[in-house]
């Protein structure tokens, strides 16, 4: 499994005993090294699958429809050639499992209609003529049901992992993507740049005096002011355009296929909005913007983008304050 050092833990007997930091007793050792393996062994199919997911997911829509149409098929001409005996029903959930997780409501709908059609009709088939009729309904009747309620789960937890995931990448105050989800959407905006050779903009904006604004008017004056900054952002940008709250008072933004006198028109005009806004909380507080462009040919990463980017801002910061820096990278 993963992992040298957990292996020569194993092979001693002397593996931590749940994380305490004490030494297993002998006695206790096979016990404690089969847990060990058991969550070694969890991990490691978790991790595969978790890679496999992915790069299903990546898949063009089309494909994965085909994939799970296909699965499904090879499915139905398994169990229509298998003796009667042998029962392949366990296997039509693997199409149904894809078609509910990655392929979309019409089409999970198709596929168990198909699915409970065929093997059904495959069933029946195969069943002796002395079968009361009333068996024969009744297990028509179980595999549907089987199949409608494992659908229906799949869609479920497909529901919830996704509302889940996308809170985990939305900030709770402003409804912004907050740092995680901002650097998602940047990765895939540099993939993009660099497959089609255009310049990008991320601009950095960090509110002036902020803490005056906390000191003087209380937090939830603060918050206010935090929530109509994202409000005036998104209004001010076009809908490509991209608005992350990073940081406390840090706000990000992300425009595609812009050049760098198209980038200072549109942050300045940003900058105008926003000590608007600004200005009617608090007159002390601004906002200081630095921005680069960046090239893809130069091929920077996240992290130095960022880097230049946070070091053009407190420059911003550090000399004139409330004012807008744009710069090529």
């Amino acid at each position: 499994m993963k992992g040298s050092s957990g292996a020569t833990e194993r092979e001693s007997g002397c593996r931590n005993d749940a994380g305490t930091g004490a030494e297993c007793k002998p006695s206790a050792a096979p016990a404690g090294c089969r847990r060990a393996l058991l969550y070694d062994y969890r991990m490691w199919i978790s991790d595969r699958f978790r890679s496999w997911s992915q790069r299903f997911e990546s898949l063009p829509p089309w494909l994965r429809v085909g994939l799970t149409v296909a699965t499904l098929l090879s499915v139905l001409w398994l169990d229509y050639v298998t003796p009667a005996y042998i029962s392949l029903s366990g296997f039509y959930l693997l199409p149904l499992f894809l078609a509910a997780w990655y392929c979309g409501p019409v089409v999970t709908v198709g596929a168990t209609v198909v699915a409970v059609a065929g093997s059904g009709y495959i069933f029946l088939g195969s069943v002796g003529a002395d079968t009361p009729p009333w068996q024969q309904t009744l297990a028509f009747i179980s595999v549907g049901a089987v199949a409608i309620g494992f659908v229906l789960l799949m869609l479920t937890l497909r529901r919830i992992l996704t509302r889940l995931r996308n809170e985990s990448r939305r900030d709770a105050l402003t409804g912004l993507p907050n740092r995680r989800g901002f650097f998602e959407a940047m990765e895939a905006e540099m993939a993009r740049a660099a497959r089609n050779g255009h310049l990008y903009c991320l601009g950095l904006v960090d509110l002036d005096n902020f803490k005056h604004v906390n000191d003087t008017h209380g937090h939830q004056r603060g918050d206010e002011l935090l929530a109509a900054i994202a409000r005036c952002m998104e209004a001010s940008l076009r809908e490509i355009d991209l608005v992350g709250r990073i940081g406390g008072d840090e706000f990000a933004v992300l425009l595609p296929e812009t050049n760098l006198e198209q980038a200072r028109t549109v942050l300045r005009r940003l900058h105008d909005a926003l000590r608007t806004v600004i200005g009617r909380f608090d007159e002390r507080a601004g906002a200081s913007i630095g921005a680069g462009i960046a090239n893809p040919i130069l091929h920077h990463s996240l992290t130095e983008t960022m880097a230049r980017v946070d070091d053009l801002m407190y420059t911003v910061k550090r000399d004139t304050k409330n004012d807008v820096v744009v710069l090529s990278l």
